[in-house]
């Protein structure tokens, strides 16, 4: 797992950004939290009078743990209250944790760190553990817990530690916790990325498994229909369509194999492992050519490379030239002139290499220009231009693997450009 970068990670996003994310809270989030309150409600009044009963010299403020315990009380109360917006009771949940981890550390300063408090500011320490999943949480949490047991030590004379052996421990301890706290942190957050990866995942095979359902659907009709009529004429004795509808039949069953086949290439590209190492792109757009035009077709459709575009980058080659093939044969297929002119365009950035398909061909709707990219997509009837519609959803679905993006817009003068980013770092 990668080290985490604080310069990073403040750049990400603006400080609105993190404080909203600190407030809202989801729903494992919330029921933590509400427990925390509860324990604590119960917990700091109950604990103070145990230690009064037992250490009688002890000094100790009930009615302090009685508003403390009221307080956390009415916090738990805004919880269900305001179940529909939670960022009340997280701001209240903030403020009065700090309070209870500033009036905890008093106490036992007080009490001259008397075994019995200390195991109090203890377990305060491992419930602010518990409950921290975030960095701002774990910093504030762990700065306010150092700051205030020194203060608290200089400002309070009747304390009889000694001082080297309280700095050093209470550093010790701090150190500890701090560690601790980044581990479980970056725990959290990865475990929080995987749920979300797991969510879209999710989504994506209702929408793969609903698109399928809908485009196999679409040939079975087809052939069950022409069967039938087929089956009707062959027992009425009238010969005359069958050829007719045989070839509606063997056009849908072609069509149903060609989705199949579709389906197998677009779930290859998303499930097996990708390994990525040096690709030569120009050789790769050579051969892309190659299959794509055939000798008929060479004088009539010219592809241009541009002069800054790379020998050579790292991806995984089968996949790299399927996301040109696509392009390509897509820039063809859409255009119905005389003259058809495909170019290939490169810009480097900082960390991807960004490249251009462009076309002179009937160009994209832009009201359309995310639907292409979804499964079995198709702006055009089957009687115009060929094709299952999943060529961009699988080109997507490569650009992701090579962790980039695919967008698209229309280009001046008619046609369509398709732009696509591969990350140079890939391991």
């Amino acid at each position: 797992m990668s080290t985490i970068k604080w310069s990073n990670y403040i750049s990400a996003q603006s400080l609105k950004d993190k404080i909203e994310d600190l407030i809202d809270l989801d729903e494992v989030e919330l029921y933590n939290l509400r427990i925390y309150s509860f324990l604590a409600m119960i917990f700091v009044p109950v604990y103070g009078c145990v230690l009064i009963h037992f250490l009688p010299d002890a000094i100790e403020y009930i009615s302090h743990r009685i508003i403390i315990g009221l307080y956390w009380g009415a916090i738990l109360c805004v919880s269900f209250i305001y179940k529909e917006n939670s960022r009340y009771f997280a701001v209240l949940f903030f403020i009065g944790n700090l309070i209870l981890i500033f009036w905890v550390t008093w106490i036992v300063a007080l009490n001259n760190y008397e075994p019995n408090y200390s195991l109090g500011l203890f377990m305060l320490f491992c419930c602010c553990l518990i409950i921290a999943t975030s960095r701002i949480e774990m910093i504030v949490y762990t700065s306010v817990f150092y700051i205030l047991t020194n203060v608290t030590f200089l400002y309070l004379d009747h304390i009889e530690i000694s001082p080297q052996l309280y700095f050093v421990s209470t550093t010790i301890v701090v150190v500890v916790y701090f560690i601790v706290m980044v581990w479980r942190v970056r725990t959290v957050s990865t475990l929080q990325q995987l749920n979300h990866e797991l969510s879209f995942k999710n989504e994506e095979l209702e929408r793969f498994v609903f698109a399928v359902s809908h485009d196999l659907k679409s040939p079975l009709r087809t052939i069950g229909s022409f069967s039938s009529l087929l089956q009707r004429r062959i027992n009425s004795g009238q010969t005359d369509s069958v050829e007719e509808y045989t070839d509606f039949i063997i056009s849908g069953v072609n069509r149903m194999t060609q989705v199949i086949e579709d389906i197998l290439d677009y779930s290859r590209y998303g499930n097996s492992k990708v390994h990525f190492q040096e690709v030569a792109l120009r050789t790769i757009i050579q051969e892309v050519k190659k299959d794509t035009i055939g000798e008929e077709e060479k004088g009539t459709i010219k592809i241009d490379l541009s002069k800054n575009f790379p020998d050579k980058i790292i991806g995984n080659a089968l996949q790299v030239k399927q996301i040109f093939q696509n392009l390509i044969e897509n820039a063809l297929k859409y255009n119905v002139s005389n003259h058809k002119k495909v170019w290939l365009n490169y810009k480097e950035s900082k960390d991807f290499h960004c490249f251009e398909v462009e076309d002179n061909g009937i160009g994209i709707d832009p009201q359309y220009k995310e639907k292409i990219f979804d499964l079995f997509q198709r702006l055009h009837h089957s009687n115009e231009f060929n094709g299952t519609g999943i060529g961009l959803a699988i080109c997507k679905r490569i650009i992701e693997n090579h962790q980039g993006k695919i967008d698209v817009r229309e280009r001046n003068g008619g046609g369509t450009i398709f732009q696509f980013q591969i990350k140079k770092a890939l391991s």
